[in-house]
């Protein structure tokens, strides 16, 4: 993908903070099930230009939250919370699913219950 930044858990707000101070809107996120691992794609845009920051991370491990700089995200990421069963820090899940929902439907193997937040 053009434009894209490859970040971790340790970098992922630095690089964030970067495109809040270029007037980068944030667009949307997406979530991929690799199998191995997990990724999430943040994609903004300033209106004539994308840039993505792509966050790789292990299955149980607990990533952080870009929502204290853009608001916005809170919405997308419980969303991956709820639909994954990712752990983003601050994120429960409930606000997308009902307690009768399928636990992480968009997941190739769902978690147990447990390990959901």
């Amino acid at each position: 993908m053009q434009n894209e930044i490859q970040v971790n858990s340790a970098t992922l707000i630095g690089e964030t903070l970067k495109m809040l101070e270029a007037k980068m809107r944030f667009a949307t996120a997406t979530c991929l099930d690799i199998g191995d691992h997990f990724e999430i794609i943040y994609h903004f845009d300033n209106g004539n230009e994308m840039k993505h920051l792509r966050l790789s991370f292990k299955d149980g491990e607990e990533v952080p939250s870009i929502r204290a700089l853009y608001a916005c995200a809170r919405f997308i990421e419980s969303e991956i919370v709820d639909l994954f069963g990712v752990k983003i820090s601050g994120v429960s899940a409930g606000l997308l699913l009902g307690s009768d929902s399928p636990v992480a439907p968009m997941r190739k193997s769902a978690p147990a219950k447990s390990e959901v937040n």
